[in-house]
């Protein structure tokens, strides 16, 4: 939406311009075919470049070919896609070589946290390896112990809180965490795996989905599930 709204400040016609998200069931069943054929009888094109927002392109059947034919034939046109899910894509990936770039997008580190808290702390000292603590003597150990005792409250609610953006934003841990269940959790295990893979024993994904949680100290990338976790129907 920044995007779109810095072409158009920039002088690019809003009729150039489509943003669709294929997680909609009527956008998903009519297809990117039909999505553009509409947005051009209700928008006429005009002069310049187009530029094609994709959202949750996962859902577009066969959206590499798709896409990899756009930019063969139609040199007028600027696409973006985006999805959740991308990284379960692997088998069409290969027809975007010097196409296209992918831009993987991880969450929030617990230093982008604090800029998007505007949280001002103490400055610690910078480490080119965590080895180099080793090398430090107790006194400096203490000193700096000191100066990182106010990080330590904010990091726990970091935790608590998750990597993403609109829930870091949420002072109520309990609404927070049921964001990141309801809305980031459920959809990746109960929406896009069983979508892509066709798992039909849901119910054990998530079980192994949570002992995977326990084992791992409660923190896990839900991306690098998606990227790793292979499950049989």
């Amino acid at each position: 939406m920044q995007v779109i709204d810095s072409l158009v400040k920039s002088g690019v016609a809003p009729s150039n311009i489509l943003y669709a998200t294929f997680d909609h069931p009527i956008v998903k069943l009519a297809g990117i075919e039909a999505v553009l054929e509409a947005w051009r009888e209700r928008e006429p094109k005009s002069e310049g470049q187009e530029y094609i927002f994709l959202d949750e392109a996962q859902f577009i059947r066969d959206w590499g070919t798709w896409v990899k034919h756009q930019v063969d034939f139609f040199k007028q046109r600027r696409i973006i896609f985006t999805g959740s899910a991308m990284p379960l894509l692997q088998t069409d990936q290969e027809s975007g070589v010097g196409r296209w770039h992918t831009i993987r997008l991880t969450t929030l580190s617990f230093y982008e946290y604090l800029q998007l808290k505007k949280v001002t702390l103490p400055a610690l000292p910078s480490l080119k390896s965590l080895r180099d603590i080793f090398s430090w003597q107790a006194g400096e150990l203490r000193r700096i112990s000191e100066l990182a005792l106010p990080y330590i409250g904010h990091f726990h609610n970091y935790l608590v809180h998750g990597g993403f953006p609109q829930t870091a934003m949420i002072e109520s841990i309990t609404l927070a965490q049921k964001l990141i269940r309801e809305d980031i959790i459920d959809k990746a295990l109960k929406r896009d795996m069983t979508a892509m893979f066709g798992v039909r024993r849901v119910l054990e994904l998530e079980q192994t989905f949570l002992y995977i949680c326990r084992h791992d100290g409660g923190l896990l990338d839900i991306s690098a599930l998606s990227s790793n976790l292979r499950v049989h129907p």
